[in-house]
């Protein structure tokens, strides 16, 4: 493995244990902070992701083709670092300098800008993931989605201290304390991510003409048109059953720290350490799948996870009542599941794009994964509001993903399969004819 290679999959852990570390807190504080201190509406929490998703829709594929075209992916990141320490940082600062709604509304339009940037950081170093075959894509996906979950699990420890810290003498901690912290932490750690990075042999299209964001989106329209699954490869269903699965489970990750407090009746305590342990067992997760995944077939292995999503969630909503152990049972499961499907999904995808169509593929990917943030945190915020409302809610996400899983499998799997087997009838067809030919030759 060439060095360059090693020292990009450093950064790509390190810049994604930075990021998480400040999402997870924006998930479980920000989100409580929100809905229950505050008690602003649950469509308020999920229409903030619904509409950084409206700008991702446009931004991701756009940042995609021009890092087809050019490579500045150190400046692009240090950009997005900045954005995220500064407005996590002010977030931290909200309790003190406003109040009511005028502090909701400010909160959650810092973390628009804070969740905005970090799925635009993850376009660019998803692209990178083509110059790290060496090590396998399934390994090096792995490990960035093994060091998401560590930066995760960093963050809920950070903001225990923090809050046990700020509670001594009596006094009642706020919510967004452990914010400044974080932005100090995740800015140290970006920057040295970001130092480590050195570009490589990534394949580049030759920029025959000056990148412009209007040609952009007009090419983009034409080849969405024209080539729906860009070279026969079923890419577009694929992304679509990604962004089916996607809408399901990352509403759900949204809304988990609610989740657990309303319905399961969790306290503080109770509710970090639960979430903690799963998150360990999402990095297990997504270590095995990285192993896994390169010993059998990936799209095989997406589409049985897919289903097994959605058995998890039927059963989450079904046994969703505070003290029932089959609930933790499942919801400990789901927490593996999650990492191992996150690591599969990326390293499948990368699998069946053509290589010169890296940065474009996964810009669409990234399309599909932030689209899941529109309708999902629409429904559950429309449907959800009580416990019984909220298992509700679960439920229904649970068909987004049977959906998911109905598409995969059926249009893509099945299609993929049925290529395979044409290819293996013509290459027996061939075989008889090449071998006499050699038999006649003098």
């Amino acid at each position: 493995m060439r060095i360059s290679v090693r020292r990009n999959i450093a950064a790509w852990g390190l810049y994604d244990f930075a990021n998480s570390l400040v999402i997870i807190n924006g998930a479980v504080y920000l989100s409580r902070w929100v809905v229950i201190t505050k008690g602003a509406p649950d469509i308020w929490w999920g229409g903030t992701y619904a509409a950084s998703t409206l700008l991702l829709l446009v931004a991701s594929p756009l940042l995609g083709t021009y890092l087809d075209r050019r490579s500045r992916i150190r400046y692009l990141l240090l950009m997005a670092a900045g954005v995220i320490a500064a407005a996590t940082w002010v977030i931290g600062q909200l309790d003190s300098w406003l109040s009511g709604n005028t502090a909701v509304v400010a909160g959650l339009c810092l973390f628009f800008l804070v969740n905005f940037f970090y799925q635009l950081s993850l376009v660019v170093f998803n692209t990178l993931l083509a110059e790290m075959k060496s090590a396998g894509y399934s390994k090096v996906s792995g490990i960035g989605e093994s060091f998401n979950h560590m930066g995760s699990m960093a963050g809920l420890g950070l903001a225990l201290v923090v809050l046990a810290l700020t509670t001594r003498g009596g006094r009642e901690a706020s919510d967004l304390a452990v914010f400044g912290p974080s932005a100090v932490i995740f800015v140290v750690l970006a920057t040295v991510a970001v130092l480590l990075l050195k570009e490589g042999e990534r394949q580049i299209l030759p920029a025959v003409e000056k990148w412009r964001p209007r040609r952009a989106i007009e090419k983009l329209i034409r080849e969405l048109r024209s080539t729906g699954d860009l070279g026969s490869k079923r890419i577009g269903w694929y992304l679509i059953a990604f962004m089916l699965f996607a809408d399901a489970v990352l509403t759900f990750q949204v809304y988990m720290s609610v989740y657990l407090e309303r319905t399961m009746e969790l306290g503080e305590q109770a509710k970090a350490t639960v979430m903690l342990l799963a998150l360990i067992l999402a990095a297990v997760g997504a270590l095995g799948g990285g192993w896994v995944g390169k010993k059998v077939d990936e799209l095989h292995l997406v589409a049985h996870l897919f289903f097994g999503w959605a058995i998890c969630l039927s059963l989450l909503s079904l046994w969703a009542v505070p003290g029932n152990t089959k609930f933790w049972i499942v919801f400990f499961l789901a927490g593996m599941l999650f990492g191992g499907t996150w690591t599969l999904v990326r390293s499948a995808l990368v699998g069946i794009c053509p290589p010169e169509y890296t940065g474009h593929t996964f810009g669409l990917f990234s399309v599909a994964q932030r689209a899941a943030s529109i309708l999902g945190p629409l429904v559950w915020g429309l449907i959800a509001g009580s416990p019984h409302r909220d298992r509700l809610a679960l439920a229904v996400l649970a068909l987004f993903v049977l959906a998911a899983w109905a598409v995969l499998r059926f249009l893509v799997v099945n299609r993929v399969n049925g290529d395979r087997r044409r290819r293996e009838r013509i290459e027996l067809l061939l075989r008889p004819t090449a071998l006499n030919g050699r038999a006649s030759a003098p």
